[in-house]
């Protein structure tokens, strides 16, 4: 069984869980390591850490604070890699957020992935 490396909650704020965060930054540790190759799940918040809600309203959009979204799952390392390194990270699979009530997916067969 493929192992969840970061678990949500959506009922908490993004700010109780230690693994998210809002900003790629080298002072940001890494939370987990992986090996080369190696299959895992992360779980994330959508890029407003949930304050857009799935409803008729619209008022959430009109009033999110902009200087406060852009929540992460991470970062997470890869053994016999460094910083220096570019690394390619393949959307091979998709799965549906079951715990939530409205989410957008993607997936990204291989030969796409050369685009991030």
């Amino acid at each position: 069984m493929t192992k969840t490396l970061v678990k949500i909650d959506l009922s908490e704020s993004p700010y109780k869980n230690e693994m998210i965060h809002n900003r790629w930054h080298p002072d940001v540790p890494i939370i987990e390591w992986v090996k080369p190759g190696e299959d895992f799940v992360m779980e994330t918040y959508d890029w407003t850490g949930g304050f857009i809600k799935n409803n008729d309203s619209a008022d959430d959009v009109r009033d999110i604070d902009l200087t406060i979204v852009h929540f992460l799952s991470g970062p997470i390392g890869v053994h016999g890699a460094s910083r220096a390194t570019s690394s390619l990270l393949i959307f091979s699979t998709s799965v549906r957020c079951r715990r939530a009530s409205g989410a957008l997916t993607a997936s990204f067969p291989r030969r796409m992935a050369a685009g991030f």
